[in-house]
């Protein structure tokens, strides 16, 4: 639920900062126009980026059921946020430069859409797992929560097919399962 909220703040804030910049850039426009475009456009891209930074790093704080520093965690959050700032320009550009409303037609948004959840969970999952490989190298203590299960000795019983909770039908004559 706090993660739910954390989010629902940050976007608020998000856009209240974006109507700020957007009022400073017509205010400078009538002083500086040439430069006015820039400066508002790169703000614009900076605060962004803040804000998808801090969102990242709340996720990878408080969504896994571990106690991670916060060093790691703003290292990743930071290059997710800019794997992910990078795929919305991307994205941004094949929507407005494409034509694909005579290929696909009505359905051309949805398949776009479709790609940038697609994106998004996947810079997401390297996202965090960049954070952990990090965290490793740079020995930080990864600590569990009470509450947390550990899953790679069960996996590798699972792999092994001598898991008792998970049985398998693999078995082959002179061997234990089919992975030997």
């Amino acid at each position: 639920m706090a993660i739910i909220l954390a989010t629902a703040f940050l976007f608020i804030i998000s856009l209240l900062t974006d109507s700020v910049v957007a009022y400073i850039g017509t205010s400078l426009y009538d002083y500086m126009p040439t430069t006015t475009v820039f400066l508002v456009r790169g703000a614009n891209i900076l605060i962004s980026f803040f804000f998808v930074t801090v969102w990242f790093a709340i996720t990878f704080k408080y969504l896994p059921d571990a106690h991670l520093h916060w060093r790691p965690i703003w290292i990743g959050a930071a290059l997710t946020g800019l794997l992910f700032m990078m795929g919305k320009f991307i994205l941004n550009h094949v929507l407005i430069n494409s034509r694909l409303g005579p290929i696909y037609g009505p359905s051309a948004s949805i398949l776009l859409i479709m790609l940038f959840v697609f994106y998004s969970s996947m810079i997401l999952f390297y996202g965090a797992s960049f954070t952990k490989t990090y965290a490793d190298y740079a020995a930080f203590k990864i600590k569990p929560k009470p509450y947390a299960e550990k899953y790679k000795k069960r996996l590798k019983d699972k792999l092994r097919g001598t898991d008792q909770n998970f049985p398998t039908g693999n078995r082959l004559p002179g061997k234990k399962n089919a992975f030997e």
